[in-house]
């Protein structure tokens, strides 16, 4: 019971930073501040309380997951964890695992693959350069609807926002079974 009472202060404290950071900059705004002086801290520390709180239900969730899993051997049908997913990307929309998690497990899990296009679509608007959000969404596609010509685009975007080479070179072999498994285009469309 101490546990619950702990976690509900938690969702409480950052319920309050959201609205604290939202409200925040709205009146700066309103008034006429700049983005410099007093106003500035209070919102960058109420968006610091956002992101912290956001990496803590990150790890709730992990811990959760585990639980879950050591009861449960069918660890795809977690579906309890979406919510927490949904408050990490309400917290803090550039944290790109909660919305590739989420995604995959909305889209390939629990079959609702609309749904993760529209989450992996939402993380992608919020972190253009993410590889990871890109190249989920293309398996999404690939899995769920089987368009290969929409997957290979969202592949290629991935190869392109890809930060290391070892990511590079694994998209690009998945560009390549992608681009098998397109029919030939015909000379005209060349």
């Amino acid at each position: 019971m101490r546990k619950v009472g702990i976690w509900l202060a938690l969702v409480a404290f950052g319920t309050v930073a959201v609205v604290s950071d939202a409200s925040i900059a709205r009146q700066s705004t309103r008034q006429g501040f700049s983005q410099d002086g007093p106003v500035s801290v209070y919102a960058n520390l109420a968006g610091q309380f956002r992101s912290v709180f956001a990496n803590l239900l990150w790890m709730k969730a992990d811990n959760y997951h585990h639980e879950f899993t050591e009861h449960n051997p069918h660890w795809a049908q977690d579906s309890d964890i979406l919510p927490l997913m949904r408050m990490i990307t309400y917290l803090d929309p550039h944290f790109t695992q909660a919305y590739a998690s989420g995604g995959w497990m909305l889209g390939l899990y629990q079959k609702r693959p609309a749904q993760a296009k529209q989450f992996l679509t939402e993380g992608i608007r919020n972190n253009p350069k993410s590889s990871e959000l890109y190249e989920t969404l293309g398996f999404v596609i690939w899995r769920c609807d089987k368009d290969a010509r929409l997957a290979l685009a969202n592949f290629q975007e991935a190869e392109k926002c890809a930060t290391t080479e070892f990511d590079r070179e694994r998209l690009q072999r998945s560009v390549r079974i992608l681009q098998r498994k397109l029919p030939p285009q015909p000379e005209s469309l060349r």
